[in-house]
C-alpha cells in the first residue's frame, strides 16, 4: 500500500480543506443549531459541566454532584463558557465550537477521498438526518461531549493517514478526555488499522510518538476517573422509600430498564436489523464505487480503502457486545456502550464512500452547480423549519413551552436556592439548569456509578408510590410512560409521605392532580401546579 498523505498531502491544511470545512460547518449549523436546544441530554450535560466547574452552584443536587469524570475536558470547557454567558447563549457557543471542530476533522477525511466541498457538505447533510444505524447513536448536534470527542477522533484518523503519529496520538488522547468511551473505542479502531497495515506505516519510533501523545492528553481524564473510582466527590444521596437489599442489579437497571435502545440488541426490532443489513450492503457498494474508474495506485482509492477498514475496525467491540448480550443481558460490561462507535461510524462511512464513488461523475461545472444548489436548498429548508421555533425558544430561554417557562420563573422568584423540587419523572430535565434549584430525579438523567444507579432506581420507584410493578414490561421510553402515569395517580397522602421522606419543599403536578395533603398552592397555570409547604 502506498504511503498515506500522498497527492500533495491532501489531509494537511490547505485551500481545499478550508473550503470543505467551511461548507460542512455551514450546512451542519443550518440543520442542527436550533434543534432541541437545552433539551434532554444537552440540559443535563451542561448543568453537570457548570456544577463541576462551580461546585457551590447547587451543592445539594445529588445527580449534578455525582462524579462523571469520563467527560472531564468537555465539562471544563463548556462549564467555563456557560457561567459567564448563561445557558441559552453559552449552549449555542458550545455547539458552534463543536461544529467547527467536527467540520475541520471531517474535511481531513473528505479531501483525501477526492470529494469537492459541495459534495462533502451534501454527504454531511445526509448523515446529519440520521446518524446511527440501530443503536440510536449520533456524532454531531447538541452541545454534548460526544460532538467534541468524535471531532478529535476524526482528526486523529486523518493524522494517522498522514503519518503524523504525534498529532494522531494527541488527538486520540483528546478524544478520550472529551468522552472516554468514544475516544477509547476510537483508539482500539486505530490500533486495529495498524495491525491490518502489517507495520508498513508503523515502527517503534512511530508507535512511541503515538502512544506518548495519547497518554499526554488522556492524563486529565484518567485522573478524573481515578477520583471517581475511589469514590471522591461522589454524592450518592439518601435512599428514598422502598430501598432494600432486594434491589435489582445496577446492570439490569442501566441496560434493560433505562437504555435498551442503546445497549440491548434483543430490544431492537426486525426493522432495525434489516436496516443494519441494508447499510452493510451500502458500505460494500460504496467501497466498490469508490474504487471504480480509479487505478490501483490512485491515492483517492487508497483513502477509500483506509476509511472502509477503519469502519470495519470499529466492529469488534460491537460483536463482543452482541455475544455478551446473548449470554447475559444484564451484564455491567454493556454499560460501556460497545455499539456506540460502530453504529455511527458505519453511517458516516456509507455516505462518504458513496459520495466518493459519485465524485468522478460530478466533475463538470453543471454538476458542481447542481450540487451547490442542492446543498443550499437543504440548508435553507432546515433554516425555514427551525428558525420560527428558535425565535420563540430564545424568548423563553429554550424552555420547552410557555407554561413551563412561567413555572420556572415562579420557582426562581418564590423559592430559596436551597429548595428541593419534586417534579414528574420526565420533561423536567432542564429544571436545575433553568432555575438553579435541585431536582429530585428524572428518568432521563441516570448516573454511572453503581451506588448512584441504585439511588436513581429507588427515587423513581418512590415516584410510583413504591410500587415496583411499574417496572414490569419493556424498558426505555415505555417504562418512562408507565412511571409518569403512576406519578400522576399518586394521592395527596402518598405525595405528602414522599415529600416528607425526600425533603422536597416544592412539588409539581398537573392541574387535575391534588397536591400533598395540607400543602398550599403556590402557582398554577393551564399545564402545571406547584405546591408549597404550609
Amino acid at each position: 500500500m502506498p504511503p498515506a498523505g500522498t497527492l500533495g498531502n491532501p489531509a494537511r491544511p490547505g485551500g481545499e480543506r478550508w473550503r470543505s470545512a467551511l461548507a460542512i460547518g455551514l450546512v451542519i449549523t443550518a440543520l442542527c443549531l436550533f434543534d432541541d436546544n437545552l433539551a434532554s441530554n444537552e440540559a443535563g450535560k451542561l448543568a453537570l459541566a457548570r456544577q463541576q466547574v462551580e461546585p457551590a452552584w447547587i451543592p445539594h443536587d445529588w445527580y449534578l454532584n455525582s462524579s462523571q469524570g469520563y467527560q472531564w475536558l468537555f465539562q471544563q470547557l463548556s462549564g467555563r463558557i456557560v457561567i459567564p454567558l448563561g445557558f441559552p447563549l453559552g449552549s449555542l457557543v458550545v455547539r458552534l465550537l463543536g461544529y467547527a471542530l467536527w467540520a475541520w476533522g471531517l474535511a481531513g477525511i473528505t479531501v483525501p477521498l477526492g470529494l469537492s466541498a459541495p459534495l462533502a457538505a451534501l454527504a454531511a447533510a445526509l448523515f446529519s438526518f440520521s446518524q446511527g444505524v440501530v443503536a440510536a447513536e449520533w456524532m454531531v448536534g447538541g452541545a454534548e461531549p460526544k460532538t467534541f470527542a468524535y471531532a478529535t477522533l476524526l482528526l486523529a484518523y486523518a493524522a494517522w493517514r498522514d503519518r503524523r503519529w504525534w498529532a494522531s496520538g494527541l488527538y486520540s488522547g483528546l478524544a478520550c478526555s472529551f468522552h472516554l468511551l468514544v475516544g477509547g473505542f476510537g483508539i482500539l479502531a486505530l490500533t486495529g488499522l495498524a495491525l491490518l497495515d502489517q507495520g508498513r506505516r508503523w515502527n517503534g519510533a512511530a508507535l512511541g510518538r503515538w502512544l506518548g501523545g495519547c497518554l499526554l492528553t488522556a492524563l486529565p481524564v484518567s485522573l478524573a476517573l481515578a477520583e471517581q473510582l475511589v469514590g471522591k466527590g461522589h454524592l450518592a444521596g439518601g435512599s428514598p422509600p422502598g430501598a432494600g437489599s432486594d434491589l435489582p442489579s445496577a446492570g439490569w437497571i442501566y441496560v434493560v430498564l433505562r437504555n435498551p435502545h442503546h445497549l440491548l440488541p434483543s430490544s431492537w426490532s426486525w426493522a432495525d436489523w434489516a436496516r443494519a443489513l441494508l447499510f452493510l450492503g451500502l458500505l460494500a457498494l460504496g467501497v466498490v464505487l469508490s474504487r471504480a474508474r480509479r487505478d490501483g495506485d490512485d491515492p483517492q482509492a487508497h483513502a477509500g480503502h483506509d476509511l472502509a477498514l477503519w469502519v470495519v475496525m470499529s466492529w469488534p467491540p460491537a460483536l463482543i457486545g452482541l455475544l455478551i448480550a446473548l449470554r447475559d443481558p444484564q451484564s455491567s460490561l454493556l454499560q460501556i456502550y460497545p455499539f456506540r462507535l460502530a453504529d455511527t461510524l458505519l453511517m458516516l462511512g456509507v455516505w462518504l464512500l458513496l459520495a466518493a464513488g459519485l465524485q468522478p461523475w460530478l466533475r463538470g461545472r453543471p454538476a458542481r452547480s447542481g450540487l451547490v444548489g442542492l446543498v443550499l436548498v437543504i440548508s435553507l429548508a432546515g433554516l425555514v423549519r427551525e428558525l420560527p421555533g428558535a425565535a420563540a425558544g430564545l424568548r423563553r430561554q429554550f424552555v420547552a413551552s410557555e407554561p413551563q417557562a412561567e413555572l420556572y420563573g415562579w420557582i426562581r422568584r418564590a423559592t430559596p436556592t436551597s429548595a428541593l423540587v419534586m417534579a414528574p419523572p420526565s420533561g423536567f430535565e432542564d429544571l436545575s439548569l433553568q432555575t438553579g434549584r435541585a431536582g429530585y430525579v428524572q428518568f432521563k438523567q441516570i448516573p454511572t456509578a453503581s451506588a448512584a444507579i441504585h439511588t436513581w432506581y429507588c427515587r423513581l420507584t418512590a415516584l410510583a408510590g413504591d410500587d415496583r410493578r411499574v417496572w414490569e414490561g419493556p424498558g426505555g421510553w415505555q417504562a418512562r410512560e408507565r412511571l409518569g402515569e403512576a406519578y400522576a395517580a399518586l394521592t395527596p397522602p402518598a405525595l405528602l409521605r414522599l415529600a416528607d421522606h425526600s425533603g422536597a419543599t416544592v412539588v409539581i403536578t398537573r392541574p387535575a392532580q391534588a397536591g400533598p395533603a395540607g400543602w398550599r398552592e403556590g402557582f398554577r397555570n393551564g399545564d402545571w401546579t406547584a405546591w408549597r409547604q404550609p
